[in-house]
């Protein structure tokens, strides 16, 4: 039906589906719940990976999800609009780490950006080294070159993987920005 299927392309963009995630990409509070329980029950490529707080949680099966976000990108602007608006969800769900994946994928760099500078601490006490680095090196140089927090965080990762002189040069850069930023 045109329903389920307008809903297959609009929720395309998600890793993992969720009734509240389903809600903020399709920005509607209407049906999503309902919805993923019958394309789960109709067999419809999707699995229960867990159950949260009462919530189920679903994903595509890998070649249909491929499927669906090849035909979603007859619509970039849709595609980076639903990108946004799961970014902005999993920020106030505090999920950095999707928040991070959605605004790379929308092409939303000073978010992603904001949010790897705020999300980097943790991970970085944690030993997610080459997680924060995959991040920051996905981030436009121009990007880059304008946030002195992210190149500090950079140093960071650097120093963590024992390259001291890239750290102190990443350290010396945003130093300078700062300064020049006037801060």
């Amino acid at each position: 039906p045109p329903l389920v299927a307008r809903f297959l392309l609009e929720t395309a963009v998600l890793r993992e589906l969720s009734p509240a995630a389903c809600d903020a990409v399709r920005d509607t509070a209407v049906e999503s719940e309902g919805l993923l329980h019958q394309i789960h029950e109709l067999d419809l490529f999707t699995v229960v990976t867990e159950t949260r707080g009462g919530e189920r949680y679903y994903r595509y099966h890998n070649l249909f999800h491929d499927f669906l976000r090849a035909r979603a990108r007859v619509d970039p602007a849709a595609v980076q609009e639903r990108h946004r608006r799961a970014a902005a969800y999993y920020e106030t769900i505090g999920s950095p780490e999707e928040a991070i994946h959605h605004w790379m994928a929308a092409e939303s760099y000073d978010d992603a950006a904001r949010a790897i500078e705020g999300a980097a601490e943790r991970n970085l006490a944690a030993g997610r080294l080459e997680l924060v680095g995959s991040w920051i090196d996905a981030v436009p140089p121009v990007t880059l070159a304008l946030r002195p927090r992210l190149q500090t965080v950079l140093g960071d990762v650097c120093r963590l993987h024992s390259r001291f002189d890239e750290a102190l040069a990443w350290y010396a850069q945003a130093e300078q920005t700062a300064r020049g930023q006037g801060d």
